[in-house]
């Protein structure tokens, strides 16, 4: 089974523009920005390679059945909250690690504010960046690699962490 963290690759940027500008025209007006996200949004750090999108909309009740057919059309599999109150969550790929996950939150709500305060963080913190990866290799040395749960799960307490210390530093 090939390592799920592997070294950064400068075409992350790009596909994330590419299927960005698929979601958008999905969604059509409902979706008000899209933010790449996680870790193959910070450059240079090693990453499992999922890009992560997230779509901001004015509520989370603007996702109806149309828009969650539009995305599926995209081959796109909904899996409603998965575990995190407040979105509509999608994954695309036939194998794990996926290719694409999209999260649908509310636009400058508390997880779309989280997801970039997260990612600016680490973006101007290499220290901190070279950190996380260290977590991300001993969880995916840790755990079965066909179990995201887990493997999120190993890495929990580090991400927390890390945006107290982001919080705190953008107060």
């Amino acid at each position: 089974m090939p390592d799920l963290v592997v070294p950064y690759d400068p075409e992350w940027p790009e596909r994330f523009e590419s299927e960005a500008e698929r979601v958008r025209e999905a969604l059509g007006q409902i979706a008000i920005e899209l933010e790449h996200i996680g870790s193959t949004a910070v450059p240079g750090i090693s990453a499992k390679p999922t890009i992560d999108i997230a779509v901001g909309v004015r509520q989370i009740g603007d996702v109806d059945d149309d828009a969650i057919e539009a995305m599926e059309e995209l081959d796109y599999v909904y899996r409603g909250e998965a575990g995190v109150p407040g979105r509509h969550y999608f994954r695309k790929g036939a194998t794990y690690p996926r290719d694409f996950h999209v999260s649908i939150i509310e636009w400058r709500g508390n997880l779309w504010n989280d997801y970039l305060l997260l990612r600016n963080y680490l973006r101007g913190r290499p220290e901190e960046a070279a950190a996380y990866v260290e977590v991300k290799r001993a969880a995916e040395r840790a755990v079965p690699t066909s179990d995201p749960i887990s493997y999120w799960e190993h890495k929990r307490a580090f991400v927390e962490e890390l945006l107290t210390r982001a919080r705190t530093t953008a107060s």
